[in-house]
């Protein structure tokens, strides 16, 4: 698995609240939809899972709501792995908005593998191990409080605007809110 994915979105009018902004379960919907692309890059797809009889479950997220987000933002969404436990991993997710080179949601989420007929967590297999790189310290991203990334981020976009693709970085095509097939059950 490649150790950053990004993702782009322009948000759409249903994310939108009785606040005018971009409502809470909008960037859940989108953690987990970038979390699986992620793993569906690495061939680690829903149906997968599944036919293996183990999944992800969420244990927690934790979202830090930094500055709102509007209808027709274009947003970039980065995700990566900070850690692999034993039967769980941790990820980070950066909702980044070119527009004002700013971080509007920063996100950390404790996914559990389950084994789905014992319904227990059970230990992430080796082949998925090595499929899950942690994100490299030298892209200043890993462990960076929010307001230190704007900078590592703006640099990172730029580069691949340059190049089409970053060793590392997993720049997927289709953007986040689409029909994707593997996401299907």
């Amino acid at each position: 698995m490649t150790r950053i994915y990004l993702a782009s979105l322009t948000v759409p009018g249903w994310a939108i609240d009785a606040n005018r902004h971009v409502n809470n379960l909008a960037y859940l919907h989108w953690i987990q939809e970038a979390s699986l692309a992620h793993s569906s890059a690495s061939g680690w797809g829903i149906r997968r899972f599944m036919a293996e009889g183990r999944t992800w479950m969420v244990r927690n997220h934790t979202i830090d709501y930094l500055r709102p987000a509007f209808a027709d933002d274009r947003l970039h969404i980065l995700s990566w792995t900070l850690a692999v436990g034993t039967t769980s991993t941790q990820r980070r997710h950066l909702f980044w908005r070119s527009a004002d080179r700013q971080v509007v949601a920063d996100a950390r989420s404790a996914f559990v593998f389950v084994d789905i007929r014992k319904g227990e967590s059970t230990p992430i297999p080796d082949i998925i191990r090595a499929r899950a790189p942690l994100a490299e310290p030298g892209l200043a991203l890993e462990n960076a409080p929010a307001e230190d990334i704007p900078e590592a981020v703006d640099a990172l976009l730029r580069q691949l605007e340059r190049t089409a693709e970053l060793p590392g970085i997993y720049v997927d095509q289709t953007p986040l809110g689409k029909t994707r097939p593997d996401f299907q059950f």
